[in-house]
């Protein structure tokens, strides 16, 4: 954690829904790297509600549609010179025929017991707190 002069040059906020499912959850793998991630992004308007821009981010990604609920853990994430704030939303599936988006590299339903290492880092925690309802 940077000291508290710190000054970020950046700071995004991204916002999505955990969706899980028979003891599986929802992730797919897009954006840099490769690792396992919830569906989401970051925040580019100011036209929604983070509620909103979660269940719009999860029908571009996936084409589905769900409904928002309470909220998780949310994460803040320092990396070189700028903070990432991360708010997840648990929610729950109105439709269940996934149509991923062409830029979605894989997706899959993962045991929330038995989670792969190549998870982003906020993965276990959301879990963790979700396994505690």
């Amino acid at each position: 954690m940077p000291s508290n002069n710190h000054h970020f040059n950046n700071v995004i906020i991204a916002a999505g829904p955990v969706i899980i499912k028979d003891n599986k959850v929802l992730l797919n793998k897009h954006g840099l790297g490769n690792l396992w991630k919830f569906p989401g992004g970051d925040i580019t308007s100011a036209l929604n509600d983070l509620e909103t821009w979660a269940a719009n981010k999860v029908k571009e990604e996936m084409g589905l549609e769900v409904k928002i609920g309470k909220a998780l853990k949310p994460m803040v994430i320092w990396q070189d010179d700028e903070v990432i704030i991360l708010i997840h939303y648990l929610a729950e599936l109105v439709t269940e025929e996934i149509k991923a988006a062409d830029y979605i590299k894989e997706y899959d339903w993962l045991d929330i017991d038995n989670l792969p290492d190549d998870c982003s880092p906020n993965i276990k925690p959301v879990i963790d707190e979700y396994k505690k309802l």
